[in-house]
């Protein structure tokens, strides 16, 4: 397999862009890790191109997915979901409700914790997007069948679950070891 990364266009330094038109990743091509992240940067800015003029990244987006999913949620389950840092959360969630898309509450089961909710703000914009969002993934995924789709997503799935419990595992370990 030959995988050629081709320069950007917007790249500020046009002549180092053209000096190198293709660069060989074929060893990389390999790598189950290299593919994932190359695939995700490109989904990620077709996400970008399409949702940049309403202030909506892939974090917000799935953020928002995540709570509307599960009302009451709280934020360091979502923080874990999304294997997101504390600090970076709590900036997360603190923009959207600025934003009044998420109202946060003391949770009832237990008084440190913060659930969120989507407010009709949040569940409004929600909808909004959503199904331009599952367009704009379809598109994304056109070259391959709905069958081949699928498959990606089941392995997909089955990878990431095989890395949570591996580093479950690998934590799980280190305590064992204090």
């Amino acid at each position: 397999m030959r995988l050629i990364a081709r320069e950007r266009k917007d790249e500020p330094d046009r002549t180092l862009a053209e000096d190198v038109r293709e660069v060989d990743l074929s060893v990389l091509a390999h790598t189950t890790g290299f593919m994932i992240r190359i695939a995700q940067l490109l989904l990620f800015q077709a996400f970008y191109d399409q949702f940049k003029t309403r202030g909506l990244s892939t974090g917000v987006y799935s953020a928002l997915v995540i709570i509307g999913a599960n009302p009451g949620i709280k934020q360091g389950a979502l923080g874990h979901a999304m294997l997101v840092k504390r600090p970076n959360m709590t900036k997360l969630v603190s923009s959207l409700v600025q934003r009044d898309l998420v109202e946060r509450k003391i949770a009832a089961s237990d008084r440190r914790a913060i659930s969120l909710f989507l407010t009709a703000k949040g569940k409004k914009f929600l909808a909004q997007v959503q199904d331009e969002a599952r367009r704009c993934d379809a598109h994304a995924t056109k070259a391959l069948s709905a069958r081949e789709r699928q498959t990606l997503l089941q392995l997909l799935d089955k990878l990431a679950r095989n890395l949570r419990a591996q580093r479950s595992s690998a934590a799980i370990g280190e305590a064992d070891e204090d």
